[in-house]
């Protein structure tokens, strides 16, 4: 019987050694809210027996965690806060030119250190080095470029809607009205309309001919003159992950490669909360309020009278208050409890007393907030923040406030209507039983999709032929041009015949 078992032990060690893939994820942006969503999802793959090389700014340190080895690019953080990245996406008075910017200066910078340090020398140079797949974020792609020289397939992964050249390079449709770029608000005017065309158009030119350029020169430095054009590596991604899901998002036709894991795949299962957290809610008689801008939202992009103005409105409230703020504050009354760090926000929201949430509009704070089915105000800053705050109002389970409309009358008014008006609460538990409503939690729908493309060595049999033809077959110019010509002759002829008979009567 002891045989038995060992055999038994040892077959399945030799499983899961044979069937296990070696495989390569790089999550390069500085931002927590970028790491996190797929946390569970490099859980789970460990779990099923692959092992993962994960090039990340936010390591997991979890020494329990078996078949994940991580590289620590912390320094990304640094080199935004350098840039100011944050700092100018924040600020109205910047254009998008300028905003983009910050961020291609910053990531490059990120990109050049990371290939000159030993971790990212290793995976260039040590042939010793096999990988079977690339998962990376798709944001600027010079990352992919590990595709090109492992010989292997790819998946991007976007914690939100992804920018609209990854859209593209999946077939699926973008649209200036119906699927705008997620940095634009568009509402369904003519000047909205002309200013997400004309963005749409403008992006993709600075993208293709100052954006790729730089990158190109990047790549070539590191892996020699013959590596392919950006262009040509991004066109080779066999699927995207992409956090998309009907209630933040418009809803866009969708090719097979897409696959969406919108549903909060980083909601894991309940967790207590910290036992001083635990009771001041606990003791919250007349309800609580959940106050985060998220990790991106600095108290510093908020001016002194708007904290002042916040700080005056919570005060006095019946309502207990936990406000994350990196903000020090002397002598806060006993309602607030005001700190830097919440441990575990999800589980917060879940809370019973938690009446209201006040947040920046990030995708993942709102996906946590329906979870729980808990209304919200949003204070947006920037990004796709304020296309998600205008959503969350178009849809009915919370209210907006303008971040340069911060006083002690606007906030509390916004927390009395969306409190005391239960049309909000039971928006948001109408939309939060639609977005639990899943087939299959998203963590196991990306695990089973990035074994597919392992299994098949890529997922090509999914890609948009059209992406493959010359535009003039694309758009059946040919096919235009002969009616053009058809009716042009017809109209010619047919004013030859009338000219004639006009002359005949004459």
């Amino acid at each position: 019987m002891r045989q038995l078992v060992w055999c038994v032990v040892i077959f399945q060690i030799f499983v899961s050694v044979s069937l296990g893939a070696n495989i390569l994820a790089i999550i390069p942006t500085a931002s927590f809210a970028h790491q996190m969503p797929f946390r569970p999802l490099w859980r789970e793959l460990a779990k099923r027996g692959h092992n993962i090389t994960l090039v990340t700014t936010d390591p997991m340190d979890d020494l329990s965690l078996k078949g994940v080895k991580e590289i620590d690019i912390g320094y990304g953080y640094q080199i935004m806060e350098k840039h100011q990245v944050f700092d100018t996406i924040s600020n109205d008075s910047k254009s998008f030119i300028e905003m983009g910017r910050a961020f291609v200066r910053a990531f490059n910078e990120t990109n050049n250190k990371f290939f000159q340090s030993p971790e990212g020398q290793n995976l260039i140079h040590n042939k010793d080095n096999h990988y079977d797949l690339l998962m990376v974020e798709a944001q600027l792609p010079a990352m992919m470029v590990f595709s090109w020289w492992y010989q292997i397939p790819f998946i991007g992964l976007s914690s939100m809607d992804c920018a609209l050249q990854y859209h593209d390079t999946a077939g699926n449709l973008v649209h200036h009205l119906v699927t705008p770029d997620p940095n634009m608000q568009v509402q369904d005017t003519f000047w909205d309309r002309l200013k997400s065309f004309l963005y749409i158009w403008i992006y993709r030119a600075l993208l293709n001919f100052t954006t790729f350029p730089k990158e190109q020169r990047i790549l070539q430095q590191y892996f020699g003159a013959n590596v392919p054009t950006i262009p040509e590596i991004q066109n080779n991604m066999s699927m995207l992950f992409v956090a998309t899901n009907p209630i933040f998002q418009p809803i866009r036709a969708l090719m097979p490669n897409t696959i969406t894991v919108g549903n909060g795949m980083h909601i894991g299962e309940s967790k207590p909360l910290a036992p001083e957290i635990q009771r001041f809610l606990d003791e919250a008689e007349e309800g609580a309020i959940y106050f985060s801008l998220g990790t991106n939202v600095k108290s510093r992009y908020l001016n002194a009278s708007a904290k002042s103005e916040l700080l005056k409105a919570f005060t006095g409230l019946p309502y207990r208050v936990l406000w994350k703020t990196d903000e020090q504050f002397d002598d806060l009354p006993a309602n607030i409890k005001a700190q830097k760090w919440f441990s575990s926000q999800p589980d917060i929201l879940l809370h019973p007393n938690i009446k209201l949430f006040i947040t920046q509009g990030g995708l993942q704070s709102m996906q946590e907030s329906l979870n729980a089915n808990k209304p919200m105000i949003g204070i947006s800053f920037f990004g796709d923040q304020h296309s998600n705050v205008d959503r969350m109002v178009q849809l009915g389970f919370g209210l907006k406030v303008h971040k340069h409309n911060i006083t002690e009358e606007t906030v509390r008014e916004a927390i009395g209507e969306v409190i005391s008006n239960f049309k909000y609460s039971d928006k948001a538990k109408e939309f939060g039983d639609i977005f639990r409503d899943a087939i299959a939690p998203n963590v196991e729908t990306a695990a089973w999709w990035t074994e597919y493309v392992l299994r098949h060595k890529g997922a090509k049999h999914f890609r948009n032929p059209l992406l493959d033809m010359p535009l003039w077959k694309a758009y059946m110019l040919d096919v235009f041009g002969l009616i053009c010509l058809f009716i042009f002759v017809f109209i010619r002829l047919l004013s030859l015949i009338l000219h004639s008979i006009s002359r005949n009567i004459c």
